[in-house]
């Protein structure tokens, strides 16, 4: 009945107005306030004041108009059909029976208006969309007369039935949107105010809208930066970066801290610089923190293509300012002194030239860009100005493009919420928690068309949570749970859930379906209606109705985009199903994360550039090109690595694995294709308890991996691989757990309806590996000689010995190591490769196969392990697609076919490239180059005679023999000649310019050398250097330069000569030279400033005689010349940018340019292995250096820069640390925060999400104990928790170096946020009970989460008396009678607990305290201590005994790196027959393993060792700290010799070792 009144009045109203073709005229007269409910200040006063004058709409009644009320569709059509009735000139018949609208509905079917059937009903609200095109029909053809230019509506797609007639009225202005983009809502209902407006402006053309609407980018979602720390990866500088360092505190090595910028210069810049490829759409949402010192010339900024500033905030008076158009700079907001961190969130809008600015959470306004025309954004950076002396220290630079929702929790403060979100929950600074009751909301601009939204979470207690994804007030998407079940819009999605676990949701809507895709933990579960209709969404909630905690994190919602030149799809060729082929994925391609830091260290070799550049493999297309090539080329399936990240192994698992997770389960074509995972648990956490392999890890793997129906099987049995089997036997407690844990998971599987598992473990075939529940083994690579077709043969058929497992053939094709070790390796060739599969598939497989699963399985070595230099990915080189062509042909019915071999065009490359700059190549030596060197000046200094000398050991060798011409033999494995102890020879290596070997060594065979020194003695390929292959089979000599060896220094203890890795070669080897100058060569040692650098190459001579300086970046030369330099690979071209001039090289040209003339050289710029050679002299006189060469021939060089060197360092007191010296940390450094010092104290940024950021004092300490009464620390901080944390100061000692909690000085800080002012704290350490012995080590916890601490000082107060310095730590020796100094003879040492003769163990013939003087310990090498770990290094220190009632000395053993393996070897050949234990004395300061290994030879007939082999001994487990004794007895034959022993462990925390002896029962 009211609707009836209301419309009565309308009618009156408009049936009163003229009707006639002149079109609408005003009949009222409207009064501000007469509708009680419609104040001026808003939006549509006008249009309904307009509305109500045309007579065309009224009020409810009492004054009211009711602005957000519905609209019918009855009411709608009445209102549309007047109004083109009036324009017309036409009455309507209202005396129609029916209903009152019947009359208007009747009107608008005979005029074309509505269609019979458009509407379900008239009574229910009108849409937007309704209405609009209601009166767009209403109108005749040509009445909107189009003044707007626009081309879509972005909620509106092109192909609903209303899009025509919507872009009609957009056009003419009477509809715009309902945002500054032109979002129209079209699903959503029509309010009375925005009938009014509609009504206006058809009736009116004056009030019609003339505007543009902002664009909206169609490019992709992607991330385009991600950087947690400046100082990482393998290169020093985070990959993708470049630092000018030209007005900064002087540098002199690559590898020195990044992660600050100190600008001490008032005449030159500094900068961090990140390029990246030319964006020249899309909106890029940058988060970054950073300290800074000083009050001016600090900057961020975008820049273009041309190096012009697009964006710019810089600090000018104690004051952010934003950068505008015309120059000027505007104030955004002030900071005090006390103001030292800032935190950033900028958003640049490329396509509409603004940005947004958030400074500490604070908005900050919407500007204009400074550059509004043909925007692009190139790089971004953190600098300082020319002028400016003053510090900053970035600690992230996050940018992503095009997420109109991106939230990982990481940026704002704990207890509260990021911008853009609202709620009663708050973030803890990782993820988002929500207490009972509690919600969280976030808001975003409109996402249409087909739209992806994410969210993990985790339940610890099968919590029920909301999460609904939204149109304004409308549920689009609802996702609910109960305590077994999840719902989407009602619909059971999924059932019986595991609790407490991480689960990743995935929802893929498409607003012209309506229809939901769900997908959880990446897999496809469901298909669901929206909950309501709308084209898009534009909020989210959470909420927690349970009792307790629920955590929510990485939250997205972005739109996917449809490319017309998306990845062809791939063409499965015939005969696949023959063989199952695997593939090793190693997922390391994510630019900014992961250890390695990600492309930069590939750049800069051609060879190792993939065709699909230099990609983000977590892009869904990266994944399909990917899934193309493998699938066309006869790859079935790719075993991803995946890292467990949480607790080591203890908790709720999280899974380091963004390319399996966001690449391949969210590409296309995945569901073509099948994948397995490598379990990482060499170097990555694994279970310690069975609770938590079945509570965690078990149900992680079924819900992420094995309920997937793309996870590979074999005879209905998933394939499980794990790299580091040994690791996973050590933690959980044994081989007999490891077999428990696989039984356990195999029960499960079962249950899903699988026969059980296949456990393949990356490694060769042993009975332990079969003992641990392993079906199988493969190579996961087959190292340096993997290029070898022998290789790969031979070490098939050795793991295959191995009966209780079986080998699963896998093909390697090298390990090229340049990238990241700088060692380059040959790579197989394509006929080798070729052959090689050609023999797995008709030799290996048919003869070695006994089991279904086994039948066809072949796994490769490996997909993309670029840095290691084992790929088989398609590179641009000539390898080409040369390697999965041979798969194609090997392992399928076809021939390979270059039509399939399809590489990205620009485009298509564009998309997948964004987070590496493609332009941007390293500058390093490619490796290829072999120095020759000139013998004219060099002589023979030290030789070694093979022929007369005895004192080496012989490896790998048969039939060997030794004569006047030397040592002769035939090579069975990896041939070694070896001197294991020279130390006594006194060799300088420091007068060595080149090793000279006189020997047959057949064609084509490429020996090298090994070394080690006394200050440096584990062996490794950092002290290796190769010769070119041999030419002939004759005699030869071979001279290589050794100039290229940075740690070729010192004393000589070991040397190695490896003349073939080839079986079956005849060697003879006369002599060894080491080759000195007598004069007349350039030194490879240059001083620059005093420092002196040693660069890989020695410095060559041009044709005119200039000296030619090999500019190497690798040795720091750029910093120590103080230039920024740009490489051009492409053009070959080097840019040197000093304070005050620039030059620019390009090689091959005999032209450069000096500040931009043109000037001549004498030759043509050259280069040495890729690195240019700089003209030296002239360069420094040109840019106003000095140059000279000394009497060593060495190159000296003076820069402005030599006074900061001068400078005299302030006194300072032992123990105390000041920071009063700008940037100097004074030797504490951290892998968790950013340090840098300045005006006086020194700042302590956390740069990555870790909860236990530590800062570590570095330096040799000796801080007697008892010398000291107190502790004091002055600090001031911030930092993301709810309540206070404890300082920690963690201290090791000579007795015991390990820290624990009760080795720890404690401070309770007074709250998280000092607010500013410093706080002074001191701690009694006579209250400290462990506080005693010397403290020889510190580790500093500022608080267990992260933020941000200032420290004005740390100092250990004396006694009174006590002058401050290092302990002295030396021991009285022994009583003579108890030792003897120059040898380990048993009879010459008395120990009461080490009897000389035993009746089961037998005589004591070799016994080590390492309780010799002091002299002694200088030289334990002399001992026949050696350390060894594969290439990694570690240290070892004959130190006090740790337990100090046992008195004496032990050997400290202290690993450093990641590594599978710790070894102590102790020397000391046993040939005689007999029965030998061997025993040692183990003190474990956490408690753990050790192994006894074994190395033994046996002789040939002529009394030649050959066949060196290994024998590993039984674990010995010790769980708690002290010493405990292990011994292993092993039966020597007459034809045998033990060449060392050694003690093995696992895990890199130190160990001590005493009384290590060997006793001998005589057979």
């Amino acid at each position: 009945m009211n609707k009836k009144i209301l419309f009565a009045a309308i009618l009156a109203a408009t049936l009163g107005v003229g009707a006639s073709a002149a079109g609408f005229a005003k009949t009222g007269m409207y009064t501000p306030g007469q509708f009680s409910d419609i104040p001026q200040t808003e939006w549509y006063a006008s249009e309904v004041a307009n509305a109500y004058e045309l007579g065309l709409m009224n009020g409810i009644g009492d004054g009211l108009f009711a602005p957000d009320g519905n609209v019918t569709v009855a009411e709608a059509v009445t209102m549309a059909s007047r109004a083109a009735a009036i324009y017309a000139g036409e009455t309507i018949d209202t005396a129609t029976a029916g209903e009152w609208f019947t009359p208007y509905v009747n009107y608008a079917l005979s005029k074309g208006i509505i269609k019979d059937g458009q509407f379900d009903e008239y009574d229910r609200a009108a849409k937007r969309s309704e209405v609009a095109v209601i009166f767009k029909n209403a109108m005749p053809e040509g009445y909107f007369t189009a003044k707007n230019d626009v081309t879509g509506i972005p909620d509106v797609s092109d192909k609903s039935a209303y899009a025509a007639d919507l872009l009609t009225l957009y056009k003419a202005g009477v509809v715009m949107g309902s945002d500054s983009y032109g979002n129209f809502f079209p699903e959503n209902n029509i309010t009375r105010a925005e009938a009014a407006a509609i009504v206006n402006r058809v009736a009116l053309p004056e009030n019609r809208l003339a505007k543009s609407l902002d664009k909206i980018s169609e490019d992709d979602a992607y991330s385009l930066i991600l950087t947690s720390a400046m100082t990482h990866g393998t290169e020093g500088l985070a990959s993708g970066w470049q630092l000018d360092n030209r007005g900064g505190l002087p540098r002199t090595t690559l590898k020195e801290p990044y992660g600050s910028l100190f600008d001490v210069s008032d005449t030159a810049p500094t900068a961090l610089i990140r390029d990246f490829n030319k964006t020249s759409t899309g909106v890029i949402t940058l988060h970054t923190k950073a300290s800074i010192g000083g009050e001016d010339g600090i900057y961020l900024a975008f820049r273009n293509e041309a190096g012009k500033d697009v964006y710019r905030l810089q600090t000018e008076g104690k004051a952010w300012k934003y950068l505008n158009a015309d120059g000027s700079y505007e104030k955004l907001i002030d900071f005090t002194d006390n103001d030292a961190s800032f935190e950033f969130e900028i958003i640049v809008d490329i396509d509409n030239a603004r940005s947004t600015t958030y400074i500490n959470g604070t908005l900050c306004g919407v500007h204009p860009l400074a550059i509004t025309e043909n925007v692009d954004l190139a790089s971004f950076r953190w600098g300082t100005t020319e002028k400016a002396v003053a510090t900053v220290s970035p600690s992230r630079v996050n940018a992503y493009a095009n997420y109109t929702l991106r939230e990982g929790f990481e940026y704002a403060a704990v207890g509260t919420l990021p911008n853009s979100w609202t709620g009663s929950a708050v973030s803890d600074g990782q993820q988002l928690v929500l207490e009972k009751d509690q919600y969280a909301m976030a808001t975003f601009n409109p996402a249409s068309g087909k739209v992806a939204a994410e969210f993990e979470f985790r339940q610890p207690q099968s919590e029920s949570v909301r999460y609904a994804l939204r149109s304004g007030a409308k549920d689009i998407l609802v996702f609910t749970s109960d305590d077994k079940n999840y719902y989407v819009n009602g619909t059971k999605v999924y059932e019986n859930y595991y609790q407490n676990q991480w689960y990743r949701m995935r929802f893929e809507l498409d607003t012209e379906t309506q229809n939901i895709l769900v997908k959880l933990n990446g897999r496809k579960i469901a298909d669901v209606a929206f909950a309501d209709s709308t084209t898009s969404v534009d909020n989210l909630t959470v909420s927690n109705s349970s009792d307790t905690s629920v955590m929510f994190d990485n939250f997205k919602v972005f739109r996917l985009i449809d490319h017309d030149d998306y990845v062809p799809e791939p063409v499965i060729p015939k005969g696949t199903d023959k063989y199952t082929v695997g593939m090793n994925v190693c997922s390391l391609w994510q630019n900014g994360t992961g250890s390695t830091g990600g492309w930069n260290c590939i750049s800069a070799y051609k060879d190792v550039e993939p065709v699909l550049g230099y990609y983000d493999e977590c892009l869904p297309e990266t994944a399909d090109w990917e899934i193309k090539y493998t699938l066309e080329h006869g790859i079935d399936f790719q075993a991803f690595c995946v890292f467990f990240t949480s607790g080591w192994g203890t908790g709720p698992q999280h899974v380091s694995a963004t390319h399996l997770y966001d690449g391949y389960m969210n590409a296309k074509y995945s569901d073509m294709s099948k994948f397995a995972i490598i379990w990482e648990a060499a170097n990555a956490p694994s279970p310690y308890q069975m609770e938590n392999w079945k509570e965690s890890f078990v149900p992680y793997f079924i819900e992420n991996y094995f309920k997937d129906p793309r996870y590979i099987t074999v005879d209905n049995r998933p394939i499980l691989c794990v790299f580091g089997p040994g690791s996973l036997s050590e933690r959980i407690g044994g081989d007999a757990k490891v077999k428990e844990m696989f039984d356990y998971l195999e029960e499960e599987v079962k249950k899903l309806g699988f026969d059980g598992m296949v456990y393949l473990a990356c490694g060769s075939g042993s009975d332990r590996l079969a003992a641990m529940g392993f079906d199988g083994c493969y190579a996961y690579n087959w190292g340096t000689n993997g290029y070898r077709i022998e290789t790969n043969k031979e070490s098939i058929l050795g793991s295959a010995n191995a009966k209780n497992i079986y080998t699963v053939p896998t093909v390697s094709v090298g390990f090229n190591n340049m990238p990241w070790n700088k060692v380059r390796y040959p790579m197989m060739t394509m006929s080798d490769y070729a052959a090689a599969q050609k023999w797995v598939k008709e030799d290996y497989i048919p003869s070695h196969v006994t089991e279904k699963w086994q039948e066809g399985l072949v796994m490769l070595s490996t997909w993309n392990e670029y840095g290691e230099g084992t790929y088989i990915m398609p590179t641009t080189d000539e390898k080409g697609f040369g390697y999965i062509d041979a798969i194609r042909e090997a392992y399928t019915d076809e021939k390979a076919d270059a039509s399939v071999n399809t590489v990205p065009t620009a485009n298509q490359a564009y998309r997948i490239n964004h987070l590496y700059p493609q332009n941007l190549h390293l500058l390093r030596r490619q490796g290829y180059y072999k120095e020759e060197v000139d013998e004219t000046n060099l002589v023979p200094v030290y030789t070694f005679d093979l022929s007369s000398r005895k004192d080496y050991a012989l490896w790998g060798v048969s039939d060997s023999s030794v004569s006047e011409d030397g040592v002769t033999g035939t090579s069975t494995t990896d041939t070694i000649i070896i001197f294991q102890d020279l130390s006594e020879e006194k060799i300088n290596l420091d007068n060595v310019a080149a090793i000279r070997v006189t020997a047959k060594i057949p064609t084509g065979v490429s020996p090298c050398i090994y070394y080690t020194t006394m200050d440096d003695q584990s062996w490794g390929e950092n002290k290796r250097i190769g010769y070119p292959a041999s030419e002939t089979d004759d005699w030869a000599e071979y001279t290589v330069a050794v100039s290229s060896l940075k740690k070729f220094k010192g004393t000589l203890s070991g040397f190695r000569f490896d003349p073939a890795k080839v079986a079956g070669k005849q060697i003879t080897v006369k002599k060894i030279e080491f080759l000195g100058a007598e004069g007349g060569n350039f030194s490879n040692k240059l001083h620059i400033n005093g420092v002196t650098t040693e660069t890989y190459f020695a410095p060559q001579k041009a044709e005119n005689g200039d000296v030619l300086l090999p500019f190497d970046p690798e040795s720091g030369i750029d910093f120590q010349l103080n230039t920024y330099f740009e490489w051009d690979q492409d053009k070959a071209q080097l840019t040197l940018y000093f304070t005050n001039h620039t030059v620019v090289y390009t090689v091959g040209s005999d032209t450069y340019t000096l500040d931009g003339a043109s000037k001549k050289l004498p030759y043509k710029f050259s280069d040495i292995d890729g690195l240019p050679l700089l003209p030296i002299k002239t360069l420094c006189e040109e840019v106003g250096y000095t140059y000279s060469l000394n009497d060593q021939n060495e190159i000296v060089i003076e820069t402005p820069q030599k006074s900061y060197f001068e400078a005299d360092e302030k006194d300072r007191v032992y123990g105390q640390w000041e920071f009063n010296t700008l940037a100097d940390t004074e030797n504490w450094k951290s892998s968790f925060m950013n340090l840098f010092v300045n005006n006086g104290y020194m700042s302590c940024e956390t740069s990555s999400a870790t909860t236990d950021p530590t800062i570590l004092y570095s330096d040799t300490f000796k801080l007697k104990a008892s010398d000291y009464e107190s502790f004091e620390m002055r600090v001031r901080y911030q930092y993301n928790a709810t309540k206070p944390h404890t300082l920690k100061m963690y201290f090791g000692t000579n007795v015991s170096g390990g820290h624990n909690e009760a080795k720890t000085l404690r401070i309770a800080l007074k709250s998280t946020d000092s607010k500013g002012e410093w706080e002074t704290y001191t701690v009694n350490l006579a209250d400290v009970a462990e506080w005693k012995d010397v403290i020889t080590s510190l580790r500093l916890d500022p608080f267990d989460t992260t933020g941000h601490m200032d420290i004005d000082y740390i100092r250990f107060i004396p006694k009174e008396g006590v002058t401050p310095g290092p302990a002295d730590t030396s021991s009285a020796a022994k009583d003579d009678d108890k030792k003897d100094e120059d040898t380990g003879d048993a009879t010459l040492y008395e120990d009461p607990d080490i009897p000389t003769e035993d009746a089961e163990l037998g005589t004591l013939i070799w016994y080590n305290n390492f309780d010799n003087n002091d002299a002694q310990h200088a030289t334990y090498a002399a001992q026949g201590i050696k350390f060894n770990c594969n290439g990694v290094s570690g240290n070892v220190a004959i130190v006090d005994n740790p337990d100090s009632a046992k008195g004496g000395k032990a050997l400290k053993v202290t690993p450093t790196g990641a590594h599978g393996g710790y070894h102590v070897t102790f020397s000391k050949a046993l040939s005689e027959p007999g029965t030998y234990t061997f025993m040692a004395d183990i003190y474990m300061p956490n408690g753990n393993k050790i192994d006894p290994w074994i190395r033994f030879e046996t002789k040939d007939a002529d009394g030649n060792g050959k066949d060196p082999n290994f024998w590993e001994g039984e674990k010995q487990v010790k769980g708690t700290d002290g010493w405990y004794t292990w011994a292993v007895t092993m039966t020597v034959s007459a034809d045998q010799t033990i060449t060392d022993y050694s003690v093995r462990k696992q895990s890199a925390e130190e160990y001590y070792i005493d009384n290590v002896r060997v006793y001998r029962l005589d057979d």
